[in-house]
């Protein structure tokens, strides 16, 4: 499996590269008052509305502003494309599938369907896109979009 990893304060997060539309320099995120905690804010990527996921948020990480050497990564998972802010993508490289292992092999009360695997004694988590949305925040994002883009 190809992996992309980027770095989020002293974190990494990883991405499956099959689930990366594309890597873009930092943009202008417009906030939103309204909507999921998840939610940063929104961006207009070639005439397409596309929330941008709070993963500060998510992981209980201290908040930081959006600085020009940032990274917003596209992601996509089925029919929905979002961003994720991070402050750098770090690498790209594969990894043998029978590295990778269910994190629920080893937590089955995690309702999680990330992976993990270990590189030289760093462990790695892999995390599926779509395990960044609640159904709620699937919900209210998706009226948001169509708010935002006249569809609503």
């Amino acid at each position: 499996m190809d992996i992309l990893t980027a770095q989020i304060d002293n974190n990494k997060i990883s991405f499956y590269v099959r689930d990366v539309d594309r890597v873009l320099n930092a943009v202008e995120i417009t906030e939103l008052p309204e909507g999921p905690d998840i939610l940063l804010g929104v961006i207009n990527f070639h005439g397409e509305v596309l929330p941008v996921l709070d993963i500060r948020r998510k992981f209980s990480l201290p908040e930081k502003e959006v600085e020009p050497e940032d990274k917003i990564i596209i992601l996509q998972n089925q029919n929905r494309r979002f961003a994720v802010h991070v402050d750098r993508v770090l690498e790209t490289f594969s990894v043998p599938d029978n590295m990778i292992k269910s994190l629920n092999s080893s937590w089955p009360e995690l309702d999680y369907k990330s992976r993990i695997f270990d590189t030289a004694g760093d462990l790695v988590i892999i995390h599926e896109a779509g395990d960044f949305f609640l159904s709620i925040d699937i919900y209210e994002l998706d009226e948001i979009i169509r708010k935002l883009s006249g569809k609503g």
